[in-house]
């Protein structure tokens, strides 16, 4: 019998990387990945964030289609942590990395544990070099420290919400979708006009020289049951969890 995560595995790395990319919206089904109200729940429960979480579910089913039990996932910092970068204009975000371990004997609060404490660990030292973690690691410098990043936003109000001449965005297409890493997950939480809580939605973009749309529409359906599961209140083996079965 095969596992369902053979497909992830069936191209192999291109020795001259490419980086042509596209995207896999939302869920399979086209809704939101995950409530927000319950999953604050399942956080407040495990004394963590909605941020820790969803890492937890994410690294997770990295673990799952890589067949690793040893994940290092990354996050997106803003690296504005000096008042004196407030007035600079530009681009000072640099990444966080979150390692974590997938023991095969651990429930589903352990893991929302680990996960806290890695990210309590991670945040307070935002600022350590990746070249610098290379070193300490005796990692080889042609080997990146993390194929994987997940990053969450917290989105606007829906339409109409705001009142005044607030600002706004518009996106402007560039023709071209660039894949930095394999697995790049972009979640954004969203509101309601009275600016209450709703869901949680996501946006995949993934290397076509490394998935295609099918094993990318697979990992974010294995994502999105894995969310659910957790603010439905699973809390049982890691291995037994249904979504990963």
């Amino acid at each position: 019998e095969t596992h369902g995560n053979d497909r992830a595995l069936r191209r192999r790395h291109h020795l001259a990387r490419t980086i042509d990319g596209k995207l896999q919206q939302r869920a399979p089904s086209g809704e939101c990945i995950g409530p927000i109200p319950q999953l604050l729940d399942r956080a407040q429960h495990g004394r963590a964030s909605l941020f820790m979480v969803l890492q937890a579910a994410f690294a997770l089913c990295v673990g799952w289609f890589g067949r690793s039990a040893d994940v290092t996932v990354a996050t997106a910092v803003s690296g504005r942590d000096h008042r004196l970068l407030d007035d600079l204009v530009g681009n000072f975000a640099d990444d966080v990395l979150l390692r974590v371990r997938l023991d095969r004997a651990a429930d589903m609060d352990e893991l929302i544990d680990q996960v806290r404490r890695v990210a309590l660990a991670a945040f307070a030292h935002p600022d350590t070099p990746n070249p610098r973690l290379k070193r300490c690691l005796l990692q080889d410098a042609a080997c990146p420290l993390f194929q994987a990043t997940l990053i969450l936003e917290r989105g606007t109000l829906a339409p109409g919400a705001t009142t005044g001449s607030a600002p706004t965005v518009t996106d402007i297409p560039t023709g071209a979708l660039r894949a930095k890493h394999d697995l790049e997950f972009g979640l954004t939480e969203r509101y309601d006009d009275a600016g209450m809580p709703g869901g949680v939605d996501g946006v995949f973009l993934y290397p076509t020289a490394l998935f295609d749309p099918d094993t990318a529409e697979a990992f974010v359906g294995r994502f999105t049951a894995v969310v659910r599961a957790l603010a439905a209140g699973y809390r049982g083996p890691l291995t037994a969890l249904p979504a990963l079965r």
